[in-house]
């Protein structure tokens, strides 16, 4: 008996950045949550996590991406978005997802989702730590460490 085609789940999201990049741990915790059946292809080459994913295309992402149902990275060209014919969601690891309205992507029935939200709680501790950061001063306490200076 045959069966069809495996589905196939490309990430995408080996970034640039190492505060972006997915790590170790991440990348287990979505082999484990994958449905059986799936394929699923963490790409190895670089990619730009800059906005809303306008970075340039690999090879191996083209390749990857010919047979994918699901991509999951920091966007999605035209360039790539022809390139999977077979592609029925993509999800943005960015809030922003205005490079992926291109015509074709209006058009199509592909369901296109972000990750808007997510980094809420950490963007508001960090606001509070920076507004804390100045009032105490320890903008001005740095700045005297560094010329080992000990004032009050």
């Amino acid at each position: 008996m045959t069966s069809g085609p495996r589905r196939r789940l490309v990430v995408d999201l080996a970034a640039t950045s190492r505060h972006w990049s997915l790590p170790p741990w991440g990348a287990d915790a979505i082999r484990v949550a994958a449905p059986s059946g799936w394929d699923l292809h963490f790409v190895t080459a670089p990619t730009i996590s800059d906005g809303d994913g306008g970075g340039g295309i690999t090879q191996e992402v083209l390749e990857a991406a010919r047979e994918a149902e699901v991509y999951f990275g920091f966007g999605l060209s035209p360039q790539l978005f022809a390139a999977a014919p077979r592609l029925r969601w993509v999800h943005s690891a960015a809030a922003g997802v205005a490079s992926l309205l291109f015509p074709a992507m209006r058009s199509s029935d592909v369901r296109l989702t972000n990750s808007a939200g997510v980094m809420g709680d950490t963007i508001a501790e960090h606001v509070v730590g920076g507004v804390i950061y100045l009032l105490r001063g320890f903008d001005i306490a740095v700045r005297l460490q560094d010329q080992r200076r000990w004032e009050k």
